[in-house]
């Protein structure tokens, strides 16, 4: 939004590219990449996500902290004009499928879903396949 201090940049998508696996119906595989069609400029503001390197790759990250972001439509159903985020902690397998199996019930939750969660924060509706950091 126009009032926060923020600079953005607008950068066009040269490319999507989706998981192979992604099932709409029951959402598995929710994750893709994007890619920019051009170069940007890194700054203190703006850097990259990492993906973990080798010796973290089966690491789960169980109580680390965990920020989840986007511009989905809130509780009142109106979409954001400005970036939301709500700060998580990740949580086990057996506690995600404790808080979820009623409200996913036709998901898999297995090794391949990170789960994140704090009492009373949540993501917005429309902000699935949104960046968990």
């Amino acid at each position: 939004s126009a009032d926060d201090n923020a600079f953005p940049i607008d950068v066009g998508v040269e490319k999507t590219v989706f998981h192979p696996d992604y099932n709409n119906l029951l959402k598995t595989n929710d994750i893709g990449l994007v890619k920019l069609d051009r170069k940007v400029e890194f700054t203190d503001l703006l850097k990259p996500i990492c993906l973990p390197s080798p010796e973290f790759r089966n690491n789960m990250f169980v109580n680390a902290p965990a920020v989840v972001a986007g511009w989905g439509v809130d509780e009142n159903k109106t979409a954001s004009s400005r970036l939301l985020e709500a700060e998580l902690q990740v949580t086990d397998l057996d506690e995600c499928r404790r808080n979820l199996t009623s409200v996913f019930s036709q998901v898999a939750i297995d090794k391949r879903v990170v789960c994140a969660y704090a009492p009373g924060k949540d993501s917005c509706q429309g902000d699935s396949g949104g960046p968990l950091m």
